[in-house]
């Protein structure tokens, strides 16, 4: 279904944010794909990011080439915004970044992903800073299920639960202990909620001990691909109550180091967390940035 050339799954990505008063910067990267069937002539990439009205507030055109008859190329395009309408959870204000993908002349490929412009800091003298300030994070912890629901909820079951959290005075949702549907994270865009994003419940042990050396990275970066652009992810999580945490081997401290690492190298933007269950002290709690 999709055109021989185009935009690669989840392959936008926004870094190096410069934030000030009157000016937002940042560098957008984008993954392009050319299958070898693709008989491409005057390939063009055009940018665009759009207000919440739908006015267009940055352009960009670029040419497309590829040196070989296939595989995959990044683009990074620089993108500044004049007087930013800042992301906060009072207001959370959103851009959209509407990538279109031309081929002579003729639209190939569009994707669209939520851009929300802020700063999230954790500091030791001031606690966790949203765009510069102190804010007391008031959260749940919560799983994808509604009760007799299930797992695959309506939306509107997603949005109900998030009103009520809103008039309880939550402003934060861990999600326990997996990747949430994409439409939640949408929501908590939208509505003003900070997230922890959580990858694993257990890693060698429990349901996911045969699969852990196979699929961790694969899982963990399926992750941080599709949900990188949510303004609203403040933190990642790579795991809940671990079992190796007790190893007096340090078995758990190098493990999570691993998937900490492998966050880092991803996204250098966010900091890594650990759900650590009680007497969870010392060398283990402390790989985590949070």
């Amino acid at each position: 279904k999709t055109d021989p050339l185009h935009f690669e799954e989840y392959g936008t990505a926004y870094r190096n944010f410069d934030i000030r008063e009157t000016k937002a910067s940042f560098t957008l990267v984008c993954e392009l794909t050319r299958e070898e069937t693709s008989r491409r002539r005057n390939a063009e990439l055009r940018v665009d990011i759009l207000d919440a009205q739908g006015k267009a507030v940055f352009k960009e055109r670029q040419k497309v080439g590829f040196e070989n008859s296939g595989g995959s190329i990044c683009f990074t395009t620089d993108c500044n915004l004049d007087n930013p309408h800042l992301w906060s959870v009072e207001d959370p204000y959103l851009y959209t970044v509407r990538l279109s993908l031309y081929n002579s002349g003729s639209l190939v490929d569009r994707v669209e992903s939520p851009l929300g412009i802020r700063t999230a800091e954790f500091t030791s003298d001031r606690g966790f800073l949203l765009n510069g300030e102190p804010l007391k994070i008031k959260g749940f912890c919560i799983h994808q299920d509604d009760a007799s629901l299930g797992a695959a909820l309506p939306l509107r079951s997603m949005e109900r639960k998030l009103q009520i959290f809103k008039e309880f005075g939550v402003n934060a949702i861990r999600c326990s202990h997996n990747p949430p549907a994409p439409e939640f994270l949408d929501l908590c865009d939208r509505m003003g909620f900070l997230v922890i994003d959580e990858a694993f419940d257990k890693w060698k042990s429990g349901y996911y001990a045969e699969y852990f050396d196979q699929w961790w990275q694969d899982d963990l970066m399926s992750m941080l691909l599709r949900d990188d652009c949510h303004p609203s992810i403040i933190l990642w999580s790579i795991g809940n109550e671990l079992q190796e945490a007790w190893n007096e081997d340090d078995e758990g401290v190098r493990r999570a180091e691993m998937l900490r690492d492998f966050v880092h190298d991803f996204d250098p933007t966010r900091p890594v967390n650990i759900a650590c269950q009680n007497n969870h002290q010392g060398k283990f709690s402390e790989v985590a940035d949070v």
